[in-house]
């Protein structure tokens, strides 16, 4: 799924040049807004049957009778709709600020999807004591994955969490007009975020920070560590003390790229990629932006 970044995306509405030690916007009130340009797939199922839909990459999900419900607990019946989004690429999860990080320890994130159920306007639940399955053929399948519910209530920099749940996802292999098809199959039991992806484990970690030129700050300045090892993905956190950015518990010998995106006054857009291995605490990593577009950023986190 190709997204593009809208005319309104800014890391921080505050177009101040000054460190601040507390700063009221988050680069996911932002994101969020990306939704509507995303586009997402919108089909109509019927909750009263067992019923099927089909997404662009080949992503299925498959449903029982009364599989639905509204906040009351009452069973939803006939049509409803089911709005399906998909990030596959690390650029996405800087979009839409979904930060490869379950409490303090970092993913190898496969995919993450968005699923939400409407009837007449009206969002629905998963029954109790019900699920449906979902076929996802994003990546080549290879091993089980752990399954992660994303928590938008955390009070963080990006308001985002992914929590392990008990449900795993499994390589499925079924034939397909005549052709075999492979994916990931695994039990939904709730609607919102859904994250594919393994805890990253490192018994040598190190503590990653970046300084950038003096008018970039945390007031207009998102910072991200991309893993060129793994799908991941970590935004940094600014820290207005030594007014620097820094994440804790990489694993040390890493390679990342730095990518920073700044928007300052007059509506100047800045981005920053930088390419370090940091091996050891105390190394501190120059951020380098340079003046760009929205087109240029969009074509950057297309590529990532």
């Amino acid at each position: 799924m190709k997204s593009s970044v809208s005319d309104s995306f800014v890391p921080y509405p505050d177009s101040d040049t000054a460190w601040i030690r507390s700063v009221s916007g988050r680069i996911a009130n932002a994101a969020d807004s990306l939704f509507g340009v995303a586009n997402p797939e919108v089909v109509t199922i019927n909750a009263s049957k067992s019923d099927s839909a089909y997404f662009s990459g080949g992503t299925r999900i498959y449903t029982n009778p009364g599989f639905c419900q509204y906040s009351n607990g009452s069973n939803a019946e006939g049509e409803v709709k089911v709005s399906f989004l998909q990030l596959k690429k690390r650029g996405d999860f800087i979009r839409y600020g979904k930060p490869a990080m379950s409490g303090s320890k970092l993913l190898n994130q496969i995919a993450a999807l968005r699923v939400i159920i409407t009837k007449e306007g009206n969002i629905l639940n998963i029954s109790q004591r019900s699920e449906f399955n979902i076929r996802f053929e994003g990546v080549a399948p290879d091993e089980q994955q752990s399954i992660f519910s994303g928590d938008t209530t955390r009070y963080n920099r990006a308001n985002f969490l992914w929590d392990v749940t008990a449900d795993y996802a499994s390589p499925f292999e079924e034939l397909l007009n005549q052709q075999v098809r492979k994916s990931y199959s695994f039990l939904c039991r709730k609607t919102g975020w859904i994250g594919l992806g393994r805890e990253i484990g490192s018994s040598n970690t190190t503590k990653l920070t970046a300084v950038a030129p003096v008018i970039f700050t945390n007031a207009n300045t998102a910072v991200f560590a991309i893993f060129l090892n793994h799908s991941t993905v970590v935004r940094l956190t600014p820290d207005a003390g030594s007014r620097t950015f820094y994440a804790t518990g990489i694993p040390a010998g890493t390679p990342l790229q730095l990518l920073s995106i700044s928007r300052i006054s007059n509506n100047k857009l800045y981005v920053g990629l930088d390419a370090t291995i940091v091996e050891k605490n105390g190394a501190i990593v120059k951020l380098k932006p340079e003046e760009t577009s929205l087109n240029e950023l969009n074509n950057l986190l297309d590529r990532l």
